[in-house]
């Protein structure tokens, strides 16, 4: 969890240009953080509800972990069911990657806050694979995850993810904390396939990708860049949440597509990677080097006797040829 030690929060405020005729109606409706008196609205930094925007998170070190639901232990009001549930997810921290089409890495922050995290906690859950329900209320996933009017159950293949925040300060230093959450849930012939991968000796990572394009409580300005042959090339997003609509200044202005977040994300696509690493790869080229240079040597070694045996037969010859001629000039003399 990362901590803040500026002031928390700045002025979050709602604008609508009305003088704004050349623009689309999206575009003159925004958010603006006031630090102080002297920031002059019109100059700051426009946020925009986000409608497109491809996040990539690595988790180099998942953990496992099953757990038993029984009833809800924060509702003690409520009838417990005579059956347990079991509860199975995969979890670690995710850190934003460089995209190929991004010039630097991509952040969250929470609304009317001076940071920027790059670390967000991934959690891959299992889902049954039985009747469809439907959710009866609109709220975060970690209270879904805690309360039993959410379901666990989905038919096979299917799959979501929610994005959702987390604050805690201290109000006499005014220190905050902040913590992002990604959930997101796979059928369990999914989740069961992952988890035996994360166990594999050339294991490395999970790779999420998530396209957080019209994520509930989610805003950023315009992305900036330029079009290439590759892609378009930005400078990497600075994606902020806002925590409740009341943490606006005049919240009651709000149009109804400015939320706060914590909503599942039913429709968004989102991809599950598993990478391993080159180790054997390079085991093997090693090897193989070892190999040829053994080879080599040998080679070389077969060479030089080769040429020793030929350079020894040669004086041989020599040696007898002089032997000869000095033979034929004694008896001329003689």
């Amino acid at each position: 969890m990362a901590k803040n030690q500026n002031i928390y929060p700045n002025d979050i405020i709602f604008v609508k240009q009305n003088n704004a005729l050349n623009l689309p109606k999206d575009e003159t409706e925004y958010l603006v953080e006031k630090r102080n008196d002297f920031d002059e609205i019109d100059k700051l930094a426009k946020l925009y509800p986000v409608k497109d925007g491809t996040i990539e998170l690595k988790v180099t070190s998942p953990e496992y972990s099953k757990s038993y639901k029984h009833g809800d232990i924060y509702n003690l009001g409520e009838k417990n069911s005579l059956s347990y549930g079991e509860i199975e997810q995969i979890s670690g921290t995710g850190i934003f990657l460089h995209n190929i089409y991004k010039k630097s890495k991509d952040s969250f922050s929470i609304l009317g806050s001076r940071h920027q995290i790059n670390e967000v906690s991934v959690a891959i859950h299992k889902l049954k694979n039985e009747k469809k329900r439907e959710f009866t209320k609109d709220k975060t996933i970690l209270e879904n995850y805690t309360q039993s009017d959410f379901s666990f159950d989905e038919p096979k293949g299917n799959g979501f993810f929610a994005l959702s925040c987390g604050k805690a300060s201290d109000s006499l230093e005014y220190v905050f904390d902040e913590e992002f959450y990604l959930e997101v849930y796979l059928d369990g012939s999914a989740f069961n396939d992952l988890t035996s991968k994360i166990y594999h000796e050339d294991f490395e990572a999970i790779i999420v990708r998530a396209n957080l394009g019209r994520v509930k409580g989610l805003y950023a300005e315009k992305p900036t860049g330029i079009y290439t042959e590759n892609g378009f090339i930005t400078d990497g997003q600075a994606y902020q949440l806002l925590y409740e609509k009341s943490d606006v200044k005049n919240y009651n202005e709000l149009p109804d597509n400015f939320e706060s977040v914590g909503s599942v994300s039913k429709e968004n696509p989102f991809i599950v990677d598993v990478y391993y690493s080159n180790k054997k790869l390079n085991n093997f080229a090693e090897t193989a080097n070892k190999d040829l240079n053994i080879i080599s040597y040998k080679e070389i070694r077969s060479e030089i006797n080769s040429t020793k045996t030929y350079f020894g037969l040669n004086f041989f010859i020599l040696y007898t040829l002089i032997l000869i001629v000095i033979g034929i000039m004694l008896n001329q003399f003689l």
